[in-house]
């Protein structure tokens, strides 16, 4: 039997979510589960539970004492998590939005599939209004991807505290451990679109921390304007302006 409660990990996508993933899975007595269960979009009570027996049942089977699972949409059902699991602890990863909308849109090849970055931004905005309700939650701590670049050991001990776990030095080796979560190569594969894209974020896993801040300096002056122009009230109640 587990000794201690699951940890969720949301936020919008392209937030740190799979980073933070991999950082926790490398403690001595976290198992990651490496896939976006979506358990909570489930329609019956049933299923759900079924499902987390099941992440239970993995996590004892490797030896480990906890689990962590990451859906970042999971944003839009933190009251469902509380419901089903009052004792969970929730990792609420935010990022600057503008960031966000700049890798968002530049996933999608021209002509594929019609995400701009006003499209971006919105979600954006709408995925971390849902996510406001819950900022004062016990059982949630709200994360900055930043402060995982800018201090990482202090964040992820802060992080661990929240748990009830101890930071490990092997921790910021998460890198090391080769994982084939979204594909069973780990090769850069020549673009990041269409079906190139899970080996593409398998790639990305794999990859030592890297500074993904201000990126969305790159966009085109229009596009910073109208992301600004969406994500600005959220982007100073998050203190990003």
């Amino acid at each position: 039997m587990l000794d201690s409660p699951p940890t969720f990990i949301v936020g919008c996508g392209h937030s740190g979510t799979w980073l933070l993933l991999a950082i926790l899975g490398m403690h001595s007595r976290i198992y990651a589960i490496p896939m976006e269960t979506e358990v909570f979009f489930k329609t019956k009570k049933a299923e759900v539970e079924t499902l987390i027996k099941q992440f239970d049942q993995q996590a004892l089977s490797v030896d480990k004492n906890r689990w962590v699972e990451k859906t970042p949409s999971h944003i839009n059902r933190i009251g469902n998590i509380l419901h089903f699991c009052p004792d969970a602890k929730i990792i609420l990863m935010v990022r600057d939005g503008r960031d966000v909308a700049h890798s968002m849109a530049s996933r999608y090849s021209p002509g594929r599939f019609d995400m701009n970055v006003s499209m971006c931004a919105k979600r954006w905005v709408d995925d971390n209004r849902n996510g406001q309700k819950y900022w004062d939650h016990p059982n949630v701590k709200v994360v900055k991807y930043e402060d995982i670049i800018i201090d990482f050991e202090k964040t992820i001990t802060s992080v661990l505290d929240f748990m009830g776990e101890k930071y490990e030095s092997e921790m910021k080796d998460f890198h090391t451990v080769e994982r084939r979560w979204c594909s069973p190569k780990i090769e850069k594969p020549e673009t990041c679109f269409g079906k190139d894209y899970p080996q593409y974020r398998n790639w990305q896993i794999n990859q030592p921390l890297f500074d993904g801040r201000g990126r969305w300096k790159k966009m085109s002056y229009r596009d910073m304007c109208i992301v600004t122009d969406i994500t600005g009230g959220m982007l100073f109640q998050l203190g990003y302006a």
